[in-house]
């Protein structure tokens, strides 16, 4: 699901030991969440006869790539990944976050 790791954000930070306060943020992102978990996702089957491309980002608080093919000049998506850091991770130099 393309940004997982940035929507669930606001929402991992809620469990315990933490207390519990559901903001509205908390909301919207749980309703992001139904929306994308309830629509198909445009993705293509791999052809291993053709290169891969893989590009990555990471941010402050997450992780994400992309894994997509060329097809007529197009890219189209083979997977997503994403995930938030861990305590360790969040202290990486930027390059570095974007080769875990």
């Amino acid at each position: 699901m393309k940004d997982y790791a940035k929507i669930r954000s606001h929402q991992k930070s809620k469990r315990p030991p933490n207390n519990i306060e559901w903001s509205v943020e908390c909301t919207i992102a749980f309703e992001r969440l139904k929306t994308a978990l309830t629509q198909a996702p445009i993705l293509r089957a791999p052809n291993f006869n053709e290169p891969f491309i893989l590009e990555t980002d990471a941010c402050d608080y997450g992780l994400g790539a992309v894994l997509t093919q060329e097809y007529d000049n197009k890219k189209f998506v083979i997977a997503y990944a994403s995930r938030t850091q861990t305590t360790a991770e969040r202290n990486y130099f930027p390059i570095e976050k974007e080769d875990v």
